[in-house]
């Protein structure tokens, strides 16, 4: 009896050494998957925060283009750009024609910066307040000076005559 129940008492010893190997293997595999899903886990957040980087950046920039837009826009003294809804026009070509706005507006900005330089410079015009002490590579702008607009790259290089000449209709030719 005595040896039945040693070999009993053996017999449970090496099923509970079985079973905690086993147990431990499951826990190691358990932390092993842990580690996996940690992994994906910041891979998916680092992958999304540059998707909300990207979009965040692509919406400021739209944004600037609009403010720009509206700012000359509400400067030239024309009613319409755009014939119809623009709406119905993508993105892209509404962003182009925009774009062709700010850079014609910048344009005359720049030519009539220059024509008054001159007058000032050649005295012909006397009624004109001299120009800024500054030096030429700014423009007084209310309280601050700006980089002067002809020290600038334009976006998508000079506008055309025949674009400049065509900004009025260009909602029409663009619209589908």
């Amino acid at each position: 009896m005595r040896r039945n129940l040693q070999a009993l008492k053996t017999e449970k010893q090496n099923q509970l050494l079985v079973s905690t190997s086993v147990l431990q293997h499951y826990q190691d595999e358990l932390e092993k998957m842990r580690s996996q899903v940690k992994l994906q886990e910041e891979e998916n957040f680092l992958r999304e925060n540059k998707k909300k980087d990207v979009s965040r950046e692509f919406t400021q920039t739209i944004q600037a283009i609009r403010n720009l837009y509206g700012r000359c826009y509400s400067t030239m003294g024309v009613k319409s750009i755009f014939s119809g809804p623009r709406d119905n026009m993508p993105l892209s070509e509404v962003l182009d024609v925009e774009l062709d706005v700010i850079s014609a507006r910048m344009t005359d900005l720049i030519e009539i910066t220059e024509e008054y330089k001159q007058e000032v410079v050649l005295g012909l015009n006397t009624s004109l307040p001299p120009p800024p002490n500054n030096s030429s590579s700014s423009v007084a702008l209310g309280d601050r000076d700006m980089p002067s607009m002809a020290s600038l790259p334009l976006i998508g290089g000079s506008i055309s005559q025949s674009a400049s000449k065509s900004l009025l209709s260009i909602g029409s030719t663009k619209k589908k």
